[in-house]
């Protein structure tokens, strides 16, 4: 059985933290997949596979919240940042007879990393301040991102690359930032994480 919970927690450990998101296919953010595996609620409520099945998702929009910027981390661009991004993306999404599951998601587009102070996130959806000490970033991202999972183990990875410049009334600066991940598990223990690599470089 392929626990919701499982997966949420693989990409809480990622440098970008997904905002809830429904909406439609083709315009706003990621919506739903109605293709998905087996899924057990934190009330302990199962819902079942759709599988076998797959599908393909468009959107325009991805917002999300991203921590850190540490481009380093004592600078300007470290820290909690909210992102809104508008563009085209793809989400694609298979499951198989067994429940094993593959999703994955590209997007390219433009839009900004607003500053913020930590997030409340004893709220839903979490409080959100913005951090006017620090400047915005606006620019173009590219990123992808994939989620595989079976009996066994998980594995998820990502890679980006965003381009953008400071904001006034902050001096204009430009800043070109690379960011990739990658968490896997192993068959002894397919819920805790056996590797887990996390790189951003800036300049």
């Amino acid at each position: 059985m392929r626990r919701l919970s499982s997966v949420i927690a693989v990409l809480g450990l990622f440098v970008a933290l997904s905002l809830p998101a429904f909406g439609s296919s083709g315009s706003g953010p990621p919506p739903m997949p109605t293709c998905h595996p087996s899924i057990t609620l934190p009330d302990g409520t199962v819902i079942p596979s759709t599988g076998p099945c797959t599908e393909t998702d468009h959107f325009s929009e991805l917002p999300f919240l991203a921590n850190p910027l540490a481009c380093p981390a004592d600078s300007n661009f470290s820290g909690w940042q909210i992102a809104s991004f508008t563009g085209n993306g793809v989400q694609h999404v298979t499951v198989n007879t067994a429940g094993d599951f593959w999703l994955t998601t590209t997007f390219t587009g433009s839009g900004s990393f607003t500053p913020i102070l930590v997030p409340d996130f004893s709220t839903m959806p979490p409080t959100i301040t913005l951090d006017p000490t620090k400047p915005t970033l606006v620019g173009q991202l590219t990123m992808w991102f994939g989620l595989e999972g079976n009996a066994k183990n998980f594995v998820a990875h990502d890679t980006a690359h965003f381009i953008g410049d400071t904001q006034a009334p902050f001096a204009a600066q430009t800043v070109d930032m690379h960011f990739a991940d990658h968490f896997s598990t192993t068959g002894d223990n397919p819920f805790v994480p056996h590797t887990v690599v996390m790189h951003i470089s800036c300049v």
